[in-house]
């Protein structure tokens, strides 16, 4: 009896080997075309519906696969709140593999024409036009090759990140890097990147991130923290191992990474809650109001509207300034705003506003979700046309967001237009920018997923929009913000990570870039812009901008 008893439980420990990972949520395999190849990632979602949460890149090794580092890094499993990502790499060359036979990534920027770091710009951008991604809270790791590759992301992508965690890597490019977040982890004895190279690695970063001249604080088993003069924390896990993957790096980069941006869990954007200290999220955002004086260029925060986001403003046919945004007002008795789309109105050039007042919109369907991304255009006739994006409400069955309007008599209550402005089918279409230049209108909406791609529709009265040929930029560069006609021109002013850029074109198909220097709107610090011009030349502008963080005491 003891014998069969041995027998049962070897095999029951031999059973829970093999069944425990065919157990564990393998994640979706989601794929994207980039520059004509397809490429595709393994996704780890935190639940059925999207919510806004923490964003992890995990990158295998040179001659990794996806499949295997999930298994692995385990990231979904120590902090299951987050989305993470493990895309896969494509044949790359390297030293130690010249017939580029194996799977890898770019090392440095501009490498195999950028293909990895458009890559991510696809995930980012579709899984943040689905809903799920905080992007106070975007996060990078990788190891080996797939390290080196979270170095040039970070080069690439700085205002994307919030903080890094390559493991037995280096970088090609350490000097160019600018201050972020960072932990390390490297092996004393490993061979394939060696120890005194990432060393000398560690110390430009921690030069850069302008850490202290000391030996560091012990943070936990084989780690030491030095503390950051601007912001950007390093930390150092060195572990008495090669090359490989630490398993217990993943509980320890995954607490670095929380503590960067520390907070609950997201809520659903239709179910608002009390807001703790710690927490994060799209309140936790301002919409700047800035004056540009047309004649010195000089910049001025003139206003904040707090707690919003998703701004435009217009000059309306009485001189008067109306601006709307999303708004997210603190207070459970608050619910019938929070998320809204709000109006604010200035009779004095943007010296002063008024509180902010969520618009009445009639005529949108019981199924719907409240309209958001607001768009305004003053009409002729003294009306005012706010172009949004509509959805249907969360678990009311598989949809796609699209372009709706709503009209205006006084600018405050609003009227749902019969029909759709603009759609794409099969794709999520959402935050337009819309201008009236000429005979023509205009719409630009983002390209989910394409980087520096938008779509483009003309219009005879700006409500049966025509689609036109798309708009192809940098992948660095967002069409998301501002579209207007000034000097005889339609001008563009859009998101990037290097701020407020700027295009102008005269038919709407040949583009070309505004250096900074012809205009002092590139240096109003922000994303998602909302534009508007005063007689005299002067512009209002205004800016998503994001609250200091507030890191909790210990």
């Amino acid at each position: 009896m003891n014998r069969i008893r041995s027998v049962f439980l070897v095999l029951g420990a031999l059973l829970a080997f093999v069944v425990a990972p065919i157990a564990r949520a393998e994640g979706q395999t989601r794929k994207w075309t980039v520059d004509g190849v397809e490429r595709e990632a393994i996704v780890h979602l935190p639940a059925k519906t999207a919510v806004k949460s923490p964003l992890i890149l995990a990158f295998h090794g040179h001659g990794g696969r996806a499949a295997n580092v999930q298994r692995t890094m385990l990231l979904q499993d120590e902090w299951p709140e987050a989305v993470v990502v493990y895309p896969q790499g494509l044949a790359t060359k390297t030293t130690r593999d010249p017939e580029g036979t194996r799977a890898g990534w770019q090392n440095r920027v501009g490498e195999f024409g950028d293909r990895d770091i458009k890559f991510v710009d696809a995930i980012t951008e579709s899984l943040r036009n689905e809903g799920w991604v905080d992007d106070s809270r975007v996060f990078a790791t990788g190891h080996s090759n797939g390290g080196g590759f979270t170095y040039a992301l970070w080069n690439a992508r700085p205002g994307m990140l919030t903080a890094v965690a390559p493991v037995a890597a280096g970088s090609l490019d350490v000097l160019k890097l600018t201050p972020l977040a960072c932990m390390h982890v490297a092996g004393r004895t490993d061979k394939i990147v060696p120890f005194a190279g990432q060393e000398r690695t560690m110390a430009a970063v921690r030069r850069i991130n302008g850490c202290t001249d000391d030996d560091g604080k012990p943070w936990a088993k084989d780690c030491t923290r030095w503390d950051s003069t601007k912001r950007a924390p390093f930390v150092a896990m060195i572990v008495d191992g090669g090359h490989e993957y630490p398993r217990e790096a993943p509980p320890l980069i995954v607490r670095f990474f929380k503590e960067q941006s520390p907070r609950g869990t997201e809520p659903n954007r239709d179910a608002p809650r009390a807001e703790g200290p710690s927490d994060r999220g799209p309140w936790n955002n301002d919409i700047g109001v800035f004056r540009i004086d047309g004649h010195t260029g000089e910049v001025a925060r003139v206003h904040t509207f707090a707690r919003a986001g998703a701004s435009s403003v217009v000059r309306l046919e009485d001189g008067a300034l109306l601006a709307a945004f999303q708004w997210f007002p603190e207070g459970d008795d608050r619910k019938h705003s929070f998320d809204r789309i709000a109006l604010s109105r200035s009779t004095d050039g943007g010296k002063s506003w008024s509180a902010p007042k969520t618009a009445e919109i009639k005529g949108l369907s019981d199924d719907e979700r409240a309209p958001f991304d607001p768009t305004l255009v003053a009409l002729d006739d003294g009306r005012v046309r706010l172009y949004m994006t509509r959805n249907a409400k969360p678990g009311s069955g598989p949809s796609f967001s699209r372009i709706g309007s709503a009209i205006s008599s006084d600018g405050e209550r609003f009227r749902i237009e019969d029909g759709v402005r603009f759609a794409v089918d099969g794709e999520q279409v959402i935050d337009c920018a819309v201008t009236r230049f000429g005979p023509a209108w205009h719409l630009i909406c983002p390209i989910q997923g394409g980087g520096g791609k938008a779509y483009r529709a003309i219009s005879d009265d700006g409500i049966h929009f025509k689609r036109a040929a798309e708009i192809v930029r940098e992948p660095n560069v967002r069409w998301l913000g501002a579209l207007t006609a000034v000097n005889g021109a339609m001008r563009f002013y859009g998101t990037s990570d290097r701020g407020i850029w700027c295009t102008e074109s005269v038919d709407g198909v040949m583009w070309s870039y505004v250096d900074g220097a012809d205009t002092a709107i590139s240096k109003v610090p922000g994303a998602d812009p909302g534009v508007a011009f005063l007689p005299n030349g002067d512009a209002i502008v205004t800016a998503t901008v994001m609250k200091p963080i507030m890191k909790p005491t210990r």
